[in-house]
């Protein structure tokens, strides 16, 4: 597996603000079941399902099938900033294309944040499924995100 995409479906350690919630399932039918694939109460329902892509994208998402399950998520703030399992930096989109440029992560080793002698860049699609899926397909893999 190339280590850039460990940077997208396995990031390092990130304490989120996520609750349990049940299991997605298959997230091409996910509108299709609610209640038993949803996240949890209130999770989605701050966003609407046919909002804006970039007011869709902002807060915390899952790469997990369970928000809360494990360390597997990316925040995308407001404000442009990204924190994708611990690596940190900048968000842009263009039309459905996340660009991401990582300035800083944290140190393995040491658990401390160090800045990157040079930037990282990435650009992924993103696919809205309804207000709490979606797929970022990043180097021909679809990586199901559930919103937190």
């Amino acid at each position: 597996m190339p280590v850039r995409l460990l940077c997208i479906a396995m990031p390092l350690a990130l304490l989120c603000a996520c609750s349990a919630a049940d299991p997605i399932g298959d997230t091409a039918n996910a509108a299709e079941a609610p209640g038993k694939d949803s996240p949890a109460p209130g999770a989605a329902a701050a966003v609407a399902a046919d909002a804006p892509i970039d007011r869709w994208i902002v807060g915390t998402w899952s790469f997990d099938a369970y928000c809360g399950s494990s360390d597997f998520a990316v925040v995308y703030a407001a404000d442009g900033s990204v924190d994708n399992g611990g690596q940190q930096g900048r968000w842009t989109l263009d039309g459905d294309t996340v660009t991401e440029t990582i300035e800083r992560e944290i140190d393995q080793e040491t658990g401390t944040l160090t800045t990157l002698s040079a930037p990282i860049t990435r650009s992924y699609t993103v696919e809205r499924r309804d207000a709490s899926h979606g797929v970022l397909r990043f180097e021909g893999n679809d990586i199901p995100i559930l919103r937190c």
